[in-house]
């Protein structure tokens, strides 16, 4: 359903984030099962005397991460019926709009934390009108701003009581988890929670552009 013409709640978010996340529910858990197990393995191997195995597993993941991500957010559009065609996969253009919009959330949080908040929610919707190729990739700010502008407080209300939680957990786990429980509480499981935390970082955009997004009969004549 559609919210674009009426006022969006964080209870419409999380309904959302929580169909999108079931519908897709295999895959992310192969994805969370995977990488959890993986970083474990490399965080000990690079706090051990083979350090340097470890450091290069750290940066094969970062890769196999980057590459999981993109696949991930146009497997969820698309079982969402929300992918618009475009011109393929756009690898580089998503790296680049990675990076850009964490230096500029990361500076805006800088400044007195609310400005990082409001960009975070503005430029929600970036991913997936890149990935399901409704924009040129400048364009893509521009268009989830504009999709966006009428609804900051529930994105930002709902982005923070889904994702400050459990970062609080995996901050304490990898805190005291090595004194109280080795290498289960101090690896393991915050490495688990972090890719659950990935998850929903990367549902949520799908699931605002499933709330947000141009109405169906209107998405190739509006992007293409």
């Amino acid at each position: 359903m559609k919210m674009a013409d009426k006022t969006l709640s964080p209870g419409d978010i999380f309904s959302s984030v929580s169909a999108t996340i079931a519908a897709n529910s295999q895959v992310l858990g192969l994805y969370v099962l995977f990488f959890a197990i993986a970083t474990s393995l490399a965080d000990l191997l690079t706090f051990s005397v083979v350090s340097a195995a470890g450091s290069l597993l750290q940066f094969v993941l970062t890769v196999l991460d980057f590459l999981a991500q993109y696949l991930l957010i146009e497997t969820m559009l698309k079982q969402a019926r929300l992918s618009g065609g475009g011109t393929g996969r756009r690898y580089l253009a998503f790296l680049g709009l990675s990076i850009l919009t964490s230096l500029g959330i990361a500076l805006g949080l800088l400044l007195l934390i609310i400005p990082g908040l409001i960009l975070a929610a503005r430029w929600s919707l970036v991913y997936p009108l890149l990935i399901g190729g409704y924009a040129d990739p400048m364009d893509c700010f521009a268009e989830s701003n504009r999709l966006t502008k009428e609804h900051e407080v529930p994105i930002i209300l709902a982005g923070l009581i889904l994702i400050v939680p459990l970062a609080v957990i995996i901050g304490l786990l990898f805190a005291v988890g090595s004194d109280v429980g080795g290498v289960l509480l101090s690896t393991l499981i915050p490495n688990l929670l972090l890719q659950c935390v990935s998850v929903i970082s990367l549902a949520l955009p799908v699931a605002l552009f499933a709330l947000l997004g141009p109405q169906d009969e209107q998405l190739t004549e509006v992007f293409n």
